[in-house]
């Protein structure tokens, strides 16, 4: 009998989730595409929609605060989602 991979019985099954951000426009994107893969390999149920995929301004932000109205409300809806993803694996 085999054992399971390094991790893979303590993640197998819980929610997880990917956002990424980036001063140019596609460098989240190939990130997040190495991180999904590595994330279905060992099991964790990823959320798939909605993606995220943010070009970083610093205009949007002050130190930990998102001061850009449209990023903020994007953010929101992005973290209800999750909270709702989590729910429907519990």
């Amino acid at each position: 009998m085999g054992q399971p991979a390094l991790g893979q019985e303590f993640l197998d099954g819980q929610a997880g989730a990917i956002v990424g951000a980036t001063p140019g426009a596609v460098g989240t994107a190939a990130g997040q595409s190495q991180l999904r893969n590595v994330a279905q390999a060992i099991g964790i149920a990823l959320m798939v929609h909605p993606e995220i995929y943010l070009s970083y301004r610093e205009s949007q932000f002050s130190g930990p605060n998102v001061t850009d109205d449209g990023l903020a409300q994007l953010l929101n809806g992005w973290v209800d989602s999750f909270a709702d993803w989590i729910k429907r694996l519990s």
